[in-house]
């Protein structure tokens, strides 16, 4: 009978006594793969999203402020959809892509109490994933109301 402090036989050291041995690189391979690799590709897309939401959300304040220094609704929606295309064209976004919604007060003029509303929608780069697909990015959007200023000249 052997003691408890005896050494392993020549040859058997770092072997399992169950026979289970070599599974250790099968199972890291397939947490790499389901756990670290995903993981890893949105960690890298998620600057290139933030930036297109930042670019959304300045684009919306700044069409609403310019809507809302408007006199009439025609020139507040010109205005704008002006001001949203500079701040996308000054970020390097084409405006052809983005989805611009202004509302308005009804009626011709702009009332002292009325508000504009400005959203722009973003897409983002769609997603190449590591088995050669790709999946369509998440859209991003930039919201704003300005209340109109009731002491407002006309």
């Amino acid at each position: 009978m052997r003691s408890p402090s005896a050494h392993p036989p020549p040859g058997t050291a770092g072997v399992a006594a169950s026979g289970e041995d070599g599974f250790v690189t099968a199972e890291w391979m397939v947490g790499m793969a389901l756990l670290v690799v995903p993981t890893l590709l949105v960690v890298a897309l998620l600057p290139g999203w933030a930036s297109r939401h930042e670019a959304a959300a300045v684009a919306a304040r700044e069409g609403a402020r310019a809507a809302a220094t408007a006199v009439d609704v025609a020139t507040a929606r010109t205005a704008a959809e002006q001001a949203v295309v500079a701040v996308l064209d000054g970020r390097g976004i084409p405006p052809d892509e983005a989805t611009v919604t202004v509302h308005l007060p009804p009626g011709t003029s702009l009332p002292r109490d009325g508000e504009v509303r400005v959203r722009v929608v973003l897409p983002t780069s769609p997603v190449t994933l590591p088995g050669g697909g790709t999946v369509e990015g998440p859209w991003v959007m930039g919201d704003h109301i300005r209340v109109l200023d009731p002491h407002r000249g006309r």
